[in-house]
């Protein structure tokens, strides 16, 4: 019988607080021993904040013959404790959570990871950060099997492009959470989903992160099979978006999010007029994104506090003017087309915007 384990306590730096047992209030060896003693039945676990030295390597080294999932979440280790589960010949999918930055991270040669999420720092504001710098060679290793691949890792930079990108032929969907400058350094010729989200982190520094995207796309023989693109609070200019998208005629679902409902001043807004003027089909531009069929743009129209009559009732000019733009993008758009050289548009399906007076 086969055992799924979710393994949580709490952490000393809660001491302050009467009602958070500590690690010496409940945690016993010699129940994790006999924990041990059925390493060979473990298929998933998750671990989170375990007591210092609790995962130190055993010697003999203990056997996982069936564990193939695996989850760790690090507070006060400066090295993520991987030795323990080395001998794991079925390791598949693996997601660790780090606090601050580690020793560089090197992951047992045997794995064949499928599935890799990486969380370096905490908080949904950046609160805490920490390096993905050392992460960075252990997820290039993983490239040969890789199929997801998932990281935040707030205000991650590289300060040049490099010459090469690692190729990760099985990536199918990528998931990049302030650390949009990895794309720099991939090579995924058949990705299928992509999101690029800087929303946790709003500064002008993001304007970079959609250049790296295109410039992976590039490297990539141009995405192909690229179908569905999420873009929230990536900051760039409306001429460079629309020429990023142009790259990508594969595209299916588009989702474009601006800010994630905050007005931030002297930003590169992408949800935008000129987005939406692109996307209106004309002689001149029948053939941008001719394959969408579903649209998602939101625009930073963030009136959640304001009442239905208040919300239905305020209409000021701008938002007239887009709410027009919007109308004569998706009726350009209501409509399979079939061009002179026998292209096919598909027309779009679904829509959703958050314009004001727009149903």
């Amino acid at each position: 019988m086969s055992i799924h384990m979710n393994l949580l306590t709490r952490v000393g730096f809660y001491m302050d607080y009467e009602d958070v047992m500590l690690h010496d209030d409940f945690w016993s060896d010699d129940v994790w021993q006999a924990m041990c003693t059925q390493a060979s039945r473990w298929e998933r676990v998750a671990l989170e904040h375990l007591p210092d030295g609790t995962l130190r390597a055993q010697d003999p080294p203990l056997l996982f013959p069936a564990l193939s999932q695996l989850s760790l979440s690090t507070r006060d280790l400066d090295k993520v404790p991987v030795d323990f589960f080395q001998n794991s010949p079925n390791m598949r999918c693996l997601s660790l959570s780090t606090y601050h930055t580690i020793a560089p991270l090197v992951l047992p040669s045997s794995w064949r990871l499928t599935t890799l999420t990486l969380k370096c720092g905490e908080g949904e504001m950046g609160q805490t950060r920490a390096s993905l710098a050392p992460c960075v060679q252990a997820i290039l290793a993983c490239s040969p099997t890789l199929e997801y691949l998932h990281v935040t890792a707030l205000g991650f930079r590289l300060s040049r492009l490099p010459q090469n990108a690692t190729v990760f032929p099985a990536l199918e969907d990528l998931i990049l959470v302030g650390a949009c400058h990895l794309c720099a350094l991939i090579s995924a010729p058949n990705l299928v989903e992509a999101c690029l989200d800087a929303s946790s982190m709003p500064s002008p520094v993001t304007a970079s992160d959609l250049m790296m995207f295109e410039y992976m796309v590039t490297k990539s023989s141009g995405c192909p099979k690229l179908e569905s693109l999420s873009l929230r609070n990536v900051q760039q200019t409306p001429d460079l978006v629309i020429r990023c998208l142009r790259r990508i005629p594969s595209l299916t679902h588009l989702s474009v999010i601006d800010n994630d409902g905050y007005e931030i001043p002297n930003f590169n807004t992408i949800a935008s007029m000129e987005l939406v003027r692109a996307l209106t089909r004309k002689p001149s531009s029948r053939k941008f994104l001719p394959n969408l069929t579903s649209l998602l743009l939101y625009f930073n129209e963030d009136d959640d506090d304001e009442d239905d009559y208040y919300m239905e009732n305020r209409w000021d000019e701008e938002d007239s003017e887009l709410k027009i733009a919007l109308d004569k993008m998706t009726m350009s758009r209501s409509e399979p087309q079939t061009t002179k050289k026998g292209l096919v548009l598909k027309r779009l399906e679904a829509f959703k915007t958050d314009c004001r007076g727009y149903y």
